[in-house]
């Protein structure tokens, strides 16, 4: 058994006790084309593929030295700060700061942008404040004031510490054109089969990260984010029939 895939058990849907729903037709597909799968690794698998949730800590990461990914892979695509200055006029104009006060916001408004989208460097969030789902309460300043975006992230969790990526504010119309493209071994893959030249160029410059898979989603004109190739895929359309595929080609 040259690769097995790995998937981190569920324990939160009583509907499927063993894995998370979202992961149960890609476990098919992988099955379907002789991948093996498990929760937990056989002795005789040479490689180690894991599928998981966002890992938050270095502790909840598998420690097994057959695994493909290794943990500073997946600190190195999922923090903004380490990535950004590799892609950064590829991407949506931002910056990085320690802080979200007046003089971030001195800063966007040097910049000229009117509207700024503040997140995490580790991750960003749809909605900073769950009790309102609203455009007023998506973290973008002005409609959110930079004092009440400091103290959400404060609060929020130990992963939205600083740094802090303040992004110029692009049109829903724009982000929602997005596409994910999965990156292994330098490869890229989508399910058109076509790539556009601006991710081609970004996984150029990535290589220097070393990370032997990760995904890339954007748009025709801008990489949107960068994000391990560990968590579940959002797009279905990619799996089951392409994702399985692509990993048998580039590890099996």
């Amino acid at each position: 058994m040259k690769l097995q895939i790995i998937y981190q058990r569920a324990c939160f849907e009583p509907s499927t006790p063993d894995f998370y729903n979202g992961w149960l037709d890609e476990m098919e597909g992988m099955r379907r084309i002789g991948l093996s799968v498990s929760a937990t690794p056989s002795p005789k698998a040479e490689k180690l593929l894991y599928r998981s949730f966002i890992i938050n800590d270095k502790t909840s990461f598998p420690t097994d030295l057959r695994y493909i990914s290794r943990w500073e892979d997946y600190c190195s695509t999922s923090d903004m700060s380490v990535y950004l200055p590799l892609i950064e006029d590829l991407t949506i104009p931002s910056f990085v700061t320690q802080e979200l006060n007046e003089r971030t916001v001195e800063k966007i408004e040097a910049l000229g942008w009117k509207r700024a989208f503040v997140r995490s460097s580790l991750k960003s969030l749809k909605y900073m404040f769950p009790e309102s789902h609203t455009e007023e309460e998506l973290p973008v300043w002005p409609e959110v004031s930079m004092e009440r975006l400091a103290k959400a992230y404060h609060e929020y969790r130990e992963s939205m510490r600083p740094p802090y990526i303040i992004r110029r504010f692009m049109p829903e119309n724009t982000i929602y054109q997005e596409e994910r493209y999965w990156i292994i071994n330098n490869h890229a893959y989508h399910r058109s089969g076509n790539i556009p030249g601006i991710v081609s160029k970004a996984v150029e410059r990535l290589r220097m990260l070393n990370a032997p898979y990760y995904v890339i989603d954007a748009t025709p004109e801008y990489i949107v984010e960068v994000n391990p190739g560990v968590s579940s895929d959002p797009y279905p359309e990619n799996i089951p029939l392409f994702f399985p595929k692509w990993i048998k080609n580039e590890f099996a």
